[in-house]
């Protein structure tokens, strides 16, 4: 007997639609090198298990015996099947990497395979930007992901884990001074065949994420209202929370079926203040219609020519909530708190791939 050295390895892909029917048989079935085009991803240190941006908890379903006659003991319970407990997915927020051959177009900047899956399980649709050139990300149903996990080391036996039906929530936390990291909570199912079963644990080769540097998060541009006035924030995060109701299923392969019933997408931070509009905020926070300002900045040069695409920008329209006067050093801020708002359907936040 020898003790198991430690490693963990993650390929996603997108489903078409919920159900064990709809799984990607593709990330299913992979068994050999993985890459890029496979939906193989580098996690964040910053968190996950041994700093490899993933971890996974899985629980068992049950339900339980009567104890037996004369005693308090309670035999095994009825094993109903085992379900994901929970599943964090932290990545770099960051381009694909991949050098732009000649004049840019809008595909140039299609994110990573395993970052669209990401991004789709959380409610968020890619496609061609057209008003300049990028890959615009929007609100949108969830579309759920079907995921490979390996524990172990390339090239040894180690344990493996494939869930279906992933979808959930994501957070970008953008750090002045350092790079953004977007973190994913997932829910999803577990697939009975790939249950934490032994088996080889491949190679990934994966180039770009590996040979491309994240963006840092400085000289990004920021500003929201006050005439587009560029003024500093010391931190923001962007929550894209979806709510899932699960309910019973007969010919669900786990009895049950999740479906989204909602979506908030939540702003929070601090911003500086400025004496060109000093009551910004405090007028905001008494608004009565759709907000036209938008928080917007971007981080990283847009892709050129021969240069690798590695930037993105965002925008948000936010009803202000809360608002707290916060001291920046000298300077007067404002911590802040709201949510995403539009008058029209699936327009109040946009991520930019540019």
């Amino acid at each position: 007997m020898a003790e198991v050295n430690f490693g963990v390895g993650l390929a996603v892909g997108e489903q078409t639609a919920f159900g064990l029917a709809n799984i990607n048989t593709t990330i299913r079935d992979l068994v050999t090198d993985i890459d890029e085009t496979e939906g193989g991803l580098l996690g964040d240190p910053s968190e996950g298990i041994g700093d490899t941006g993933f971890s996974l908890a899985t629980e068992r379903v049950f339900t339980e015996k009567a104890v037996i006659p004369g005693s308090f003991t309670r035999p095994i319970s009825n094993r109903i099947g085992t379900k994901l407990a929970a599943c964090t997915i932290a990545i770099p927020l960051q381009g694909n990497g991949i050098v732009v051959p000649g004049a840019p177009v809008d595909a140039d900047a299609t994110p990573l395979l395993g970052v669209r899956a990401l991004l789709r399980a959380c409610g968020l649709t890619g496609a061609a930007w057209g008003t300049g050139v990028g890959w615009r990300f929007a609100p949108a149903a969830a579309l759920p992901a079907t995921a490979k996990m390996w524990l172990g080391t390339s090239g040894a036996t180690g344990l493996i884990y494939v869930l279906y039906d992933v979808v959930g929530s994501v957070t970008f936390r953008f750090t002045p001074g350092e790079h953004a990291v977007a973190v994913f909570e997932m829910v999803g199912e577990i697939h009975t065949s790939f249950e934490g079963i032994e088996g080889a644990v491949p190679t990934f080769t994966l180039t770009n994420q590996v040979n491309n540097s994240a963006p840092g998060v400085s000289a990004v541009a920021h500003n929201w209202g006050i005439g587009g006035a560029l003024r500093d924030y010391t931190e923001i995060e962007i929550a894209v929370s979806s709510e899932f109701e699960e309910v019973p299923s007969s010919n669900s392969a786990t009895g049950k079926r999740s479906r989204q019933t909602g979506r908030e997408i939540t702003v929070s931070g601090t911003i500086v203040a400025d004496d060109a509009d000093d009551d910004y905020e405090p007028t905001a926070l008494r608004a009565i219609v759709n907000p036209t300002d938008l928080l917007t900045f971007q981080v990283g040069t847009n892709m050129a020519t021969a240069a690798k695409q590695n930037a993105y920008s965002l925008n948000a329209a936010i009803d202000l909530r809360n608002i707290t006067p916060a001291k920046v050093g000298a300077v007067r801020g404002w911590e802040i708190e709201g949510i995403c708002v539009s008058g029209s359907a699936n327009s109040e936040f946009e991520l930019i791939f540019r």
